[in-house]
């Protein structure tokens, strides 16, 4: 089937767009308000009439490409589930493809400063059960099955970006052994905070753990600095999909900022 040109969409499309958009919005507890920021780039709008219009598929063809775009790069299994025939699923080895097929959940919480403590793990749900506060400090707890080194990505408005798990932001990979750890660390072990201080809405965090980062460390490397490109992250995916299932591991958590 070909892809929807979002700037010819019928009213019918953008219909069941809005169909796959409010099945987002109840599958992970996300409020129309800040569905509406995280997908238009930050934009405010009136969610009510936004709602409105978009369910009768009156909603602005810009805006529903962006819509298009936002969903395709953080929730596509939904997106598949509940209208295929607006989505394309990705090649295999694509790195959405990939985080699809193998994130886990379960294995990665968020630790507060302010409270002194983790809230609940995540396990299946998609986001975490409290937002974090714009400038509020936190870190992350992982707990590896696998002995190895760690690297980590942010994403945040469908942009993917490295970021350093040490002290040292030039450093891309971090040893990681089995058992619990607190990302990012200071070189004498204790959590390193971490503050977003601008961008709210939701962020996503992947950490990928290999066992053998020899093959990877090059490209890994490479990543960082500016947003990565979709073929960046493809490449990485591909180099993933070619290991053992046993030889590495993706986890996932994502996070509501508020300001």
């Amino acid at each position: 089937m070909d892809a929807v040109d979002w700037q010819k969409a019928t009213e019918d499309q953008r219909a069941r767009l809005y169909r796959v958009a409010k099945a987002v919005m109840d599958s992970v507890e996300l409020a129309p308000a800040e569905f509406y920021r995280a997908a238009l780039n930050g934009q405010i709008v009136d969610p009510v009439s936004t709602g409105g219009n978009f369910s009768r598929g009156k909603i602005g063809r810009r805006n529903a490409a962006m819509i298009h775009s936002w969903i395709e790069s953080n929730y596509l299994d939904i997106a598949l589930r509940v209208a295929p025939e607006l989505f394309t699923r990705p090649a295999r080895g694509d790195w959405l493809t990939l985080l699809e097929d193998r994130v886990r959940y379960d294995a990665l919480s968020l630790l507060r400063f302010s409270s002194l403590g983790l809230v609940r793990p995540a396990g299946r749900h998609p986001i975490e059960e409290r937002p974090v506060r714009l400038g509020e400090k936190f870190a992350f707890v992982l707990t590896s099955e696998i002995e190895g080194h760690a690297f980590a990505f942010q994403e945040v408005r469908g942009l993917w970006h490295l970021f350093s798990l040490s002290e040292d932001p030039a450093d891309a990979v971090t040893r990681c052994g089995r058992g619990r750890h607190e990302f990012p660390r200071k070189t004498d072990g204790s959590p390193l905070a971490l503050v977003e201080a601008d961008t709210d809405g939701l962020h996503s965090f992947v950490f990928v753990v290999v066992e053998d980062i020899d093959t990877l460390a090059e490209t890994v490397s490479g990543l960082r600095g500016l947003a990565l490109r979709p073929e960046q992250l493809g490449e990485l995916a591909t180099m993933l999909a070619a290991l053992d299932a046993g030889q590495y591991a993706l986890h996932r958590i994502n996070i509501q900022f508020v300001r």
